[in-house]
């Protein structure tokens, strides 16, 4: 049995203009947008979820969770 990270979900400011980077820097590709500034990248391996902080109570910009996928 083997595990992989599957993906990584980080809070951003703005995360259209951080899936924008992603995808100038790295060759990441847009998935997803939706109506409340949320937006998932791709490498073809691995996805990141970048969601919007909604208020200052919200968690901090950065890494917030990740997900592994286990093969059986």
């Amino acid at each position: 049995m083997g595990a992989r990270i599957g993906h990584i979900a980080i809070f951003s400011e703005n995360p259209s203009n951080l899936a924008k980077f992603y995808g100038e820097v790295f060759g990441m590709k847009v998935t997803g947008v939706d109506d409340l500034g949320n937006a998932w990248v791709t490498d073809g391996y691995m996805d990141v979820a970048l969601l919007r902080r909604r208020n200052e109570k919200a968690p901090k910009a950065g890494i917030n969770h990740f997900g592994f996928i286990i093969d059986p």
